[in-house]
């Protein structure tokens, strides 16, 4: 999901103020930082509920995935555990989102709203880097 007018959004966080008889610009970025923080920490409770996990968060989009495959945790031989609920789980996040989306643009009387794309497919997960390692998946079909 990505914020939808996400340039024009971060005007509402800048404001003019008369400073020594001047008009000077000032820059909330902390409060646009807030409300961020406040919507992707509910996409994070959401995506526990939803049986989903962040990948990431880049800027103002938030990616998850469900139906990754997990090891048995009782037989490490034992091919990897897939929820075959996965395409529900994903939908139906999705669906919570929208409901965050309009709690938050209440709450911070920002006019936040997000595309939200629900995509199925192999992907390919693994980690990335020799420092600061970043998990993360990649595919032709998402």
């Amino acid at each position: 999901a990505d914020i939808c007018n996400f340039t024009p959004l971060t005007e509402k966080f800048t404001v003019k103020q008369i400073v020594n008889g001047q008009e000077v610009t000032v820059d909330r970025i902390e409060d646009l930082v807030a409300t961020l923080n406040d919507l992707f920490g509910k996409f994070d409770d959401a995506a526990d509920r939803h049986n989903c996990l962040r990948i990431k968060i880049l800027g103002d989009c938030y990616y998850c995935i469900s139906g990754l495959p997990i090891p048995d945790p009782n037989n490490k031989d034992a091919p990897p555990v897939r929820d075959p609920n996965h395409a529900k789980n994903s939908v139906e996040m999705g669906l919570e989102m929208i409901d965050l989306i309009k709690e938050v643009r209440e709450e911070h009387g920002v006019p936040v709203n997000m595309r939200i794309g629900v995509h199925t497919g192999s992907v390919l997960s693994g980690l990335i880097g020799l420092r600061k390692w970043q998990f993360d998946i990649w595919s032709n079909d998402t």
